[in-house]
């Protein structure tokens, strides 16, 4: 079961599995349901809606369509009516909704079928047996996920805040990236901007023809081209299937898809799906492909390009700093220094908001005060604000765990104070906020104490720390640490990046102004009645409250998009 929202109310989504049909005694191995099926057939049978129920606005509807078509065409009548039966108590609840194909459900049956891909037969022709066995194979999975979760079971009251936020980070977390509907927009614009980061940097120019040799593409434009094309051909839903083909003229891209088949890479059994990631696409019959799943190809789109670019480098030994690049997490590391923080992060800020009074980089702080520089400090008037920005990744192992100690201590780890009790996050906002108060900010900035308002802001890259409750934690423990300050010090607003690029436009043109987009929510989640309310994350807050605003947020175009949009023009050029 997993909870989500619905006009602020909770609503329960209930996923059909195995032993709401059938005895669980009854219950076989995967590998039983289908031993008689082709892999093609099996990935097609799935991949095929799991493409397009990421509209979010199609995907219920979408999955009823398969389930019902199934019903009809595929299932004993006695099956039929037990499915129909359980539907029916379902939607006969409160609040309730019934899921038959989900995210989560599909990568566990694509995972399992590649698993036993090699035992299975080449090609077959398909049957109401089969459908039947595939009914049987989808729900067995969706029970090793649910029968995952009853391991750590906790029953929680709706009255307690507390509760829900154990339920959320114990059960919606692990699902959480894969539930979610991704916008490929933030990830191109990002990709762009890094690959022109690569070349104008005498070493990441290096690295960049590393990178760009293990797909045998000639340059980035021609990389992000490819990849923004087979994207958007799958891109509007519902008359699409998974299928691309590509023509044997088209080499590049012939060469950059068998890159992201997973054909004949060793799997094994990954709750993070490690290797589908890496891998999203399958290759099958003739000169066609299947893709795996349409959240992981956007990955590839940014995120993909960096884990493989570290692949690449320890292979090639390539060198940073005199030093040998030894593993990804160097890489990760090397990454996050030189390129997200003081370009990426910078340069989205620079766009944002260049109508500020003052706006101070934490690169050029480091130069004029000795200790307690923010990454990105600016003033409006007497609204100052102050930035953290953290480039970390929730822990595989704990997001997992189903332990909500096990988590809370992870998020501690990232955002208060790391596993040497160096300061993070919000104590790195709590030593800013005490080096303003002594005067120490008196050399960058003119700051009136007495009328000063300050915003403390922590800026992610992780979509796992938008979950609901996250930022709760965070101010309920930021809020322990604040002396008596002759200013106000708001609470805590943390944001995903991915928010300020997604919005470029409306911050850079004022149409967002950010004060009032924080006092606003805090607002909310301070006096509102609604559980629900008081624990939204600020990226959704924000994205609602545009909607609600009647404010066009489709039509206007960011700043970084525009430049990669010419750079896909510069690339069409070529051809």
């Amino acid at each position: 079961m997993i909870m989500t929202t619905k006009e602020r109310e909770p609503v329960f989504v209930n996923s059909l599995s195995y032993n709401d049909i059938y005895s669980s005694d009854s219950k076989k191995s995967f590998f039983e349901y289908i031993k008689n099926i082709s892999a093609e057939e099996l990935l097609f049978s799935v991949c095929s809606y799991t493409v397009q129920i990421h509209n979010q606005k199609l995907s219920n509807s979408l999955a009823q369509i398969y389930l019902y078509n199934l019903i009809e065409k595929g299932l004993p009548k006695q099956i039929q009516k037990k499915v129909q039966t359980y539907i029916n108590y379902i939607l006969s609840k409160r609040n309730h909704q019934f899921n038959f194909i989900n995210n989560t459900s599909s990568l566990i049956f694509i995972q399992h079928v590649l698993m036993n891909a090699e035992k299975l037969p080449i090609k077959t022709k398909r049957s109401a047996e089969k459908d039947h066995n595939i009914f049987k194979a989808y729900l067995w999975c969706t029970q090793k996920w649910i029968d995952e979760q009853e391991k750590n079971k906790y029953i929680y009251s709706s009255n307690s805040i507390e509760d829900i936020i154990k339920f959320l980070l114990e059960y919606r977390l692990p699902v959480q990236e894969l539930q979610e509907f991704k916008d490929f927009r933030p990830q191109f614009i990002k990709s762009s901007y890094f690959f022109k980061f690569c070349k104008s940097d005498k070493q990441f120019s290096d690295y960049l023809n590393i990178f760009l040799k293990s797909y045998n593409i000639e340059d980035s434009d021609s990389y992000l081209y490819h990849l923004l094309l087979f994207y958007m051909t799958n891109y509007e839903t519902f008359n699409v299937d998974c299928y691309t083909t590509v023509s044997k003229n088209h080499q590049v891209a012939l060469n950059f898809l068998e890159t992201l088949a997973i054909n004949n890479q060793p799997i094994k059994y990954d709750k993070d799906f490690k290797e589908i990631r890496n891998y999203p696409i399958y290759k099958a019959s003739g000169s066609r492909y299947i893709y795996l799943s349409k959240n992981f190809l956007i990955d590839k789109i940014y995120q993909g390009i960096i884990f493989k670019m570290g692949i690449e480098l320890v292979k090639e030994k390539a060198i940073y700093n005199n030093s040998r690049i030894k593993s990804s997490i160097d890489f990760m590391s090397i990454f996050g220094q030189e390129f997200t923080e003081n370009n990426l992060f910078y340069r989205c800020m620079e766009i944002n908001f260049k109508n500020m009074d003052s706006m101070q980089p934490g690169s050029e702080l480091k130069k004029i005060i000795t200790a307690g520089e923010p990454d990105y400090y600016m003033r409006k008037k007497n609204d100052v604000f102050i930035f953290e920005f953290k480039n970390c990744l929730l822990n595989s192992e704990a997001k997992f765990s189903y332990d909500f100690n096990r988590i809370k201590e992870e998020i501690y780890i990232k955002f208060v104070k790391d596993r040497k009790g160096k300061d993070e996050g919000i104590m790195q906002i709590i030593n800013t906020i005490n080096a303003i108060s002594q005067g120490t900010f008196k050399a960058i900035d003119d700051i009136n104490n007495k009328s000063t308002i300050i915003y403390p802001i922590i800026v992610y890259t992780d979509s796992s720390f938008g979950l609901e409750g996250i930022n709760h934690i965070l101010n309920k423990e930021f809020k322990k640490h604040l002396k008596k300050y002759k200013f106000i010090v708001c609470n805590l607003t943390m944001i995903n990046i991915d928010t300020l690029i997604k919005f470029q436009n409306l911050f850079e043109k004022d149409k967002i102004k950010l004060n009032k987009f924080i006092d606003e929510y805090h607002y909310l989640i301070n006096t509102s009645s609604n559980i629900q309310d008081r624990l939204i994350s600020f990226d959704r807050f924000l994205e609602d409250k545009l909607i609600n605003n009647n404010i066009e947020i489709e039509i206007e175009i960011p700043t970084m998009m525009k430049e990669f949009m010419e750079l896909i023009e510069r690339f069409q050029e070529k051809k």
